[in-house]
């Protein structure tokens, strides 16, 4: 019954439990006894989860356990998964911003935005082009952005996710964001998509600025 000796106990089986035994976790995930045992559950099954060898059998699980919960405790599991990662989290959260909850899908789109893994970015692009709200749309197209700005990749893939973000932009700022992205990787790619992109009108300026720094450091004329 005392608070910091089942909170004491909880962190414990997060790091000792084992696959056979994470309903527990679970468990008291979807349960706690007070408000002060969520986020020490929460983490106490993220790091249960994430010491599994089988990290996707551990996900679904988790999933599993998801589909009847109330939209409050699914958020948390969403949250949960965030932390894990992995094909099976990022599937789920991608379907889970298609949710018929606005709770849900602003969860989901938010975690989507900050996943720290490039696998994120052919979902981040369809939600980017297909959500059904302006406020996804733009929030999943910052986040396929930012992992173009900030991962290592090849050369090739990358111009071809600035392209594909350029082509999914419906505002200056978005397409403003990726000519950074452009002017800090130069190469000959780079430098066609800066061109193309000065065929806008409201990008002319800042295109052809980009343009130059690119010729500029890869030696073009």
């Amino acid at each position: 019954p005392d608070g910091p000796t089942r909170a004491a106990a909880i962190t414990a089986l997060g790091a000792t439990i084992e696959f056979g035994d994470l309903d527990v976790l679970i468990q008291r995930v979807a349960q706690p006894r007070d408000g002060d045992e969520t986020a020490v559950a929460d983490a106490a099954l993220a790091a249960a989860c994430q010491r599994m060898a089988d990290r996707e059998a551990a996900t679904a699980k988790l999933v599993a356990a998801m589909s009847s919960a109330a939209a409050p405790v699914k958020g948390r599991f969403l949250e949960i998964l965030a932390r894990i990662g992995g094909g099976g989290a990022l599937q789920t959260l991608g379907a889970a911003v298609k949710d018929a909850d606005p709770q849900i899908q602003d969860t989901a789109s938010r975690l989507l935005g900050e996943w720290m893994d490039v696998d994120a970015g052919p979902v981040l692009l369809d939600l980017a082009k297909n959500a059904a709200d302006d406020k996804y749309k733009t929030r999943a197209l910052r986040g396929y952005i930012r992992l173009v700005r900030q991962f290592d990749m090849p050369d090739d893939q990358r111009a071809e996710m600035c392209r594909a973000a350029l082509d999914a932009a419906q505002r200056t700022a978005e397409k403003k964001l990726v000519l950074e992205v452009i002017g800090r990787y130069p190469n000959a790619a780079m430098l066609s998509l800066a061109l193309d992109a000065a065929r806008n009108p409201e990008l002319k300026n800042e295109a052809m600025a980009v343009a130059m720094i690119v010729a500029e450091k890869t030696g073009a004329r």
